[in-house]
């Protein structure tokens, strides 16, 4: 049977207006007064239902409890650190600090993947569902399976080891930091712009063992930070160093490939040389033709563009990174000097580069001719560096010739051990050959024999080119000195032309240590060399 009970309802009190910024409830003395308001009225029915009507009892209704979620949880009470005091609040750097270290160890094992996307991420800017997805995909990265995932979650990562969270020390971080750009690089160059400067900022901002120098050595990084190892440049990167930061791109050019890049690589490093060593002279570096130097110091806050919050206090040092490059410290503040690169700078390289080429392509006969100028330079420039010796372009092709006059010496190389052997073996013979005062001679001395003349040590370079030529080569050879067709005796051979007369180029270069063959718009062979070939071919 069911039963309702009536209430007598109870109207809402009225607001009263106090004034046009704020609002009162009124007191219940006052309702009399606020009648003319309208009242919402309400009136609340219970009804008790004993059975359904069939004699069927029917189980009162339960309230609900959502189950315990101690993620949900933990995110909850990372999320009120963000609101802990005054000082957090407008400062989003401190706030991401603070969470980072409270899910420092935390990790996860969530089965969705939920995109995020944001300028300046955190934690407090995630959902609870793009939290877990990150979580689980750092666990993941920290046991090496680093797998591409959405842009906002990689800096999120890269925030914490430029605070150095999850590991046991700088060192530690620094290196979990450049073996990940390394990797994450290979799904999005986009890290590139920040984590070069984020890598080099590391190095002055943290007390680390290992010096840039030998990090970026290690890490083959070299070639991201010009600016810093121009000044100390060797063999090995000076090509690369320079030609990033030339206004002319050589790389690009025909005459650049893999046969000659070695060739012009070891070239530029050894005009480079003898322009630095003519500045040292005059106590100048070449170096400062490149970059302008500023000795005026500038305020420094490390890791610009990251969500950073320098935690630690600083105590007073200075940090070099190159000649040029200083970064000082004193009182927890940071100043720097340091050179800026000019566009006459880059000018200059692309001139000196773009010369050198075009001497190397004139000295290896290459079929396309190229012309610098120093129209472009910086006439100032150029009269500074003349006062040092330095006149282009005069010291370019002298140090180009220079450089080839040296490579093609052959060298000698005495292996000590053989040479000791024979020592000791002529010692021997020598003790056999002398004969003792008391021996007797023999009436009849022995028939003298005319030893054979021992064999030279080293062909002649001519007799080693004539031996390495084909028929085919020798007879073109013959073809061109007697000023015949020699492109109607490749087709003839079915050869293509430039294969040949390159070949021929090539075995002369191994063996006499130049090209013989002039290929332009004939094909000639340079005078001195013609009596030589005359004697091979016949």
């Amino acid at each position: 049977m069911d039963t309702v009970k009536n209430y007598q309802p109870e109207p809402i009190p009225a607001r009263k207006t106090i004034d046009s910024t704020c609002t009162q409830i009124t007191k219940p003395a006052e309702k009399a007064k606020n009648q003319s308001h309208c009242e919402v009225q309400f009136a609340e029915i219970t009804m008790e239902v004993c059975n359904a009507g069939d004699g069927t009892a029917i189980t009162p209704p339960q309230k609900i409890r959502p189950a315990f979620d101690e993620k949900r949880s933990l995110f909850y009470e990372m999320r009120k650190i963000a609101h802990r005091d005054m000082s957090y609040i407008g400062n989003p750097s401190k706030v991401f600090y603070c969470q980072a270290r409270m899910m420092e160890d935390f990790a996860d094992d969530f089965e969705s993947q939920i995109p995020f996307s944001c300028y300046y991420p955190y934690y407090q800017l995630m959902g609870y569902g793009q939290l877990r997805t990150y979580f689980t995909w750092r666990t993941r990265v920290r046991e090496g399976d680093i797998q591409a995932t959405s842009l906002s979650y990689v800096f999120v990562y890269i925030y914490e080891l430029l605070a150095c969270i999850g590991e046991c020390d700088v060192q530690s971080s620094l290196q979990r930091l450049g073996n990940f750009w390394k990797t994450y690089r290979q799904f999005d160059k986009t890290i590139d712009k920040y984590l070069i400067q984020w890598i080099r900022d590391f190095h002055i901002y943290y007390p680390v063992n290992q010096s840039f120098s030998e990090f970026a050595e290690e890490q083959d990084l070299k070639k991201f930070y010009p600016r810093v190892f121009i000044y100390s440049s060797n063999r090995g990167d000076s090509f690369d160093l320079y030609a990033d930061l030339s206004k002319y791109d050589i790389r690009k050019s025909i005459f650049f490939t893999e046969e000659t890049k070695t060739l012009m690589s070891d070239c530029f490093y050894f005009l480079l040389c003898r322009m630095r060593k003519l500045c040292r002279e005059r106590e100048k570096s070449f170096e400062d033709f490149i970059f302008y130097p500023v000795h005026k110091e500038t305020e420094w806050k490390p890791f610009a563009g990251a969500l950073f919050y320098p935690y630690l206090n600083q105590g007073d040092r200075t940090v070099t990174l190159s000649e040029r490059e200083v970064y000082t410290c004193s009182g927890n503040k940071w100043t720097y000097h340091a050179g800026i690169l000019t566009d006459a700078g880059r000018e200059l390289i692309g001139y000196i580069m773009k010369e050198m080429e075009s001497v190397l392509r004139k000295k290896l006969h290459f079929r396309y001719k190229i012309h610098a100028s120093t129209d472009r330079c910086d006439p100032v420039v150029l009269q500074e560096m003349e006062s040092l010796g330095i006149v282009f372009p005069q010291i370019i092709s002298q140090s180009v010739e220079e450089f080839f006059t040296l490579r093609n010496r052959k060298p000698v190389h005495v292996d000590r051990e053989v040479i000791n052997r024979i020592r000791t073996e002529a010692s021997e013979i020598q003790e056999k050959l002398i004969i003792p005062e008391d021996e007797v001679i023999l009436d009849h001395p022995a028939e003298m024999v005319e030893a054979e003349p021992p064999a030279t040590a080293h062909q002649d370079v001519w007799s080693a080119f004539a031996y390495i030529l084909t028929d085919t080569e020798r007879a073109a050879l013959r073809v061109i000195l007697l000023e015949e067709d020699v492109k109607k005796f490749a087709d003839a051979h079915g050869i293509m032309l430039e294969v040949l007369l390159d070949g021929i180029n090539e075995k002369a270069m191994d063996t006499v240590g130049d090209t013989l063959i002039e290929i332009d718009e004939a094909v000639t062979l340079y005078e001195e060399y013609k009596e030589k070939l005359m004697d091979l071919t016949v």
